[in-house]
Order: structure tokens, then C-alpha cells, then sequence
């Protein structure tokens, strides 16, 4: 009993059998791709971002180092390559070499494809609804916090 306590909090390594489903389900739902999306959204941001800074032309050298060497830092830090390995223990992690089978064989299905070719749409759309829903209940949060703030001063 003794040596169960000890062991249960030992992780141990995933095979190369369990890794390589793992990778196969990272590939399959393109998580790759997703990630060149992700760092091509924060590019863009930061170009829009600097943007509006309205800098003169002469600052345009400097801005388009800034961005290849932002490029450069964000593809180290956060590219596939980088971050391959971690994703694929955090799968193994959660799912076991059976469960990682099963489930990219319906990514490899004519709906597992059709749902991953809709994913970015889909995403997009989810996320319209939250902003919206944001904007909207952005009145109410004002309205508690200055209640919460009337109430702290009441305290006083």
C-alpha cells in the first residue's frame, strides 16, 4: 500500500505508440495550422496597433524591423515546432492511446473532415455572439461596479 501511495504520484513517460496517436489527432485537427493562424492574428494586431500610432515615414525601417523581428520572437516562442512536444504530453495526458485512436477516426470521417474545413467559420461565429453578448451586458457591469463602489463608500 505504501508503494501505490508513492507511485501514484509519479507520472510516467508515454510511449512512443501513445505519442505518435496523439500527434496524429494534433495533425489531423490541424492544430498546426491553427497555431500559424493565432501568430499571424497577433502580428496583425500589432500592425494595426501601430497603425494608429500615425508615425512619420521615416519611422517605416524601424516598424518593418520591428515586425520581422517580432515575427522571428513569436515563432520561437509559440510556433509548432516549439510547442509540439508539449501539446502531444498534454494529450497523452488526458487521453489514453485507445481514446486518441477513436477519436481521430472520426477526424479521418467525411463529418470529422467536414467539421474540422468548418471549425474557423464556426469559431468565428461563436465568438460574434460572445462579443456581442459582451457589449451588451457591458452597461450592466458599469452599473454594478459603481453600486460596489457606492456601497465601499458607504463603509467608510
Amino acid at each position: 500500500m505504501a508503494i501505490s501511495f508513492m507511485l501514484s504520484g509519479i507520472s510516467f513517460a508515454a510511449s512512443d505508440e501513445h505519442k505518435k496517436a496523439a500527434e496524429e489527432l494534433l495533425l489531423l485537427t490541424k492544430v498546426n495550422e491553427q497555431m500559424t493562424q493565432v501568430l499571424e492574428g497577433t502580428k496583425q494586431a500589432q500592425i494595426r496597433q501601430i497603425q494608429q500610432m500615425n508615425l512619420p515615414v521615416e519611422a517605416a525601417p524601424v516598424v518593418e524591423q520591428y515586425f520581422i523581428d517580432l515575427t522571428e520572437l513569436l515563432q520561437t516562442a509559440m510556433g509548432w515546432d516549439t510547442l509540439k512536444n508539449e501539446y502531444i504530453r498534454v494529450y497523452t495526458e488526458a487521453f489514453s492511446i485507445s481514446e486518441l485512436k477513436e477519436i481521430s477516426k472520426f477526424y479521418k470521417s467525411a463529418a470529422g473532415r467536414n467539421y474540422i474545413s468548418k471549425r474557423v467559420e464556426l469559431n468565428q461565429g461563436l465568438m460574434a455572439v460572445a462579443e456581442k453578448q459582451t457589449v451588451d451586458l457591458q452597461p450592466k457591469v458599469i452599473l454594478l461596479q459603481q453600486k460596489l463602489s457606492s456601497d465601499l463608500q458607504k463603509l467608510k
